[in-house]
């Protein structure tokens, strides 16, 4: 039994570690790049379509900005680019745990409804946070 789950352990660890990498040059290549340019062209379809700002739209720019340490740019484009950035984060280390053989703290039918709820309340944050900055017109643009 040991042998057979050592191997995937070290498949899990190598992937794991390979997305860690890619992770690490995606955040260095977005602190070398800085903002888009602004008249870039919008890849929002839900923009295209409205005619307005989706609940997501600036949240690759606040990203890029978070990623320079721009704290306020990042605020100005989405405020819940850290919350965001956090999430991935501890799913992030969630993973490393579970490829690394770790046990995770809740059963696997309680993580699953843990994170749909989690998904449920993000998506409501969003839209919550999306209809405030529509109304006090101060969505990006």
């Amino acid at each position: 039994m040991l042998g057979s789950s050592s191997p995937r352990r070290a498949v899990r660890v190598t992937c794991w570690l390979l997305a860690t990498v890619c992770g690490a040059l995606l955040l260095m290549e977005m602190r070398r790049h800085g903002a888009p340019a602004p008249n870039a062209i919008s890849f929002c379809l839900f923009r295209r379509v409205a005619g307005i700002p989706c609940p997501l739209c600036g949240m690759s720019r606040a990203c890029l900005a978070l990623a320079r340490g721009d704290w306020g740019e990042m605020f100005r484009l989405h405020p819940l680019a850290p919350l965001l950035a956090l999430e991935c984060g501890a799913v992030w280390l969630a993973a490393g745990a579970w490829a690394a053989g770790w046990r995770l703290p809740l059963p696997q039918p309680r993580l699953e409804r843990f994170a749909e709820k989690l998904i449920l309340a993000n998506a409501a944050l969003f839209v919550l946070l999306w209809g405030g900055r529509f109304y006090f017109h101060t969505l990006p643009w």
